[in-house]
């Protein structure tokens, strides 16, 4: 998708485990930028992936992740999928894809 979007990985994880897994994921750094645990918002003891912080036109975001908790701060940029934990058949974000093409 970087071919049609700036692509930001924000994780509720801490750097330590998160970079490994995106170096796995992303061996061509095509993520343009990463941000972790350090980068969230706490909100009533909950970590909140707020994207004001990611320095864009919050008009041009869109976050799309399988916590509702995430995007409380901008509701209205979320785009929800089902958790992915402990199914190696996940493949919600590849179904996302022509979606994703189709509205660049």
């Amino acid at each position: 998708m970087c071919k049609y979007y700036e692509i930001y990985v924000f994780t509720a994880s801490l750097k330590e485990y998160a970079n490994p897994v995106m170096d796995l994921l992303d061996p061509k750094n095509l993520v343009t930028k990463r941000l972790y645990r350090e980068h969230c918002s706490i909100y009533k003891g909950m970590l909140v992936k707020d994207m004001r912080t990611i320095n864009r036109n919050i008009h041009d975001i869109m976050l799309i992740d399988n916590s509702e908790i995430s995007f409380l701060f901008q509701p209205e940029n979320a785009l929800h999928i089902k958790a992915f934990f402990d199914d190696e058949s996940d493949v919600e974000l590849f179904r996302l894809m022509p979606f994703l093409a189709f509205s660049s």
